[in-house]
C-alpha cells in the first residue's frame, strides 16, 4: 500500500483531533500530515477547495481524493479501522456518504491563529 498525505485544516479544532487519533493508530507510517494553512505548501489546490473538505494525496501516483473519499484512504491504511473500509466505499457510492460528510464539514468550527485574545474568541462557520 502507497503513503499518502492527508491535508487537514489546523485551525479546526475537530481536524486537528481526528488528525492526533489517526497519528496514533498509524503504525505502518503509511499517513503524513500537512496543514493547509502552512505557507510554504506546495500543492496547487486553491485554498477554498482545502478549506471546504479534506484532501489526500497518493504520494506513488499524485492521484488526490476528497471529502469522505479521503477517509476511505486513511482508513485503508490503519489495519484497526480496515473493517470500516467496505461500508465507507459503499457510502461513497451510493452517495450518501458524501452528504453525511459535507453536512460535517459545514458544521465544523474554525479558530485562527492568533485572532483570539483573553475576553474573545473569532469562531468561524466554515
Amino acid at each position: 500500500m502507497s503513503k499518502i498525505i492527508v491535508l487537514y485544516d489546523s485551525w479546526c479544532p475537530l481536524c486537528v483531533s481526528m488528525k492526533e487519533n489517526i497519528q496514533r493508530l498509524n503504525w505502518l507510517r503509511l499517513i503524513e500530515f500537512q496543514t493547509i494553512r502552512d505557507d510554504s505548501r506546495i500543492i496547487n489546490i486553491p485554498i477554498q477547495k482545502l478549506e471546504k473538505e479534506m484532501h489526500c494525496i497518493n504520494i506513488n501516483n499524485g492521484k488526490i481524493t476528497t471529502g469522505i473519499d479521503a477517509i476511505a484512504s486513511i482508513i485503508a491504511r490503519i489495519p484497526l479501522l480496515t473493517i470500516f473500509y467496505i461500508p465507507i466505499k459503499l457510502s461513497s457510492y451510493f452517495g450518501f456518504g458524501h452528504y453525511v460528510y459535507n453536512y460535517i464539514a459545514s458544521t465544523r468550527k474554525i479558530v485562527p491563529i492568533g485572532n483570539c485574545s483573553e475576553e474573545t474568541c473569532d469562531i468561524k462557520n466554515i
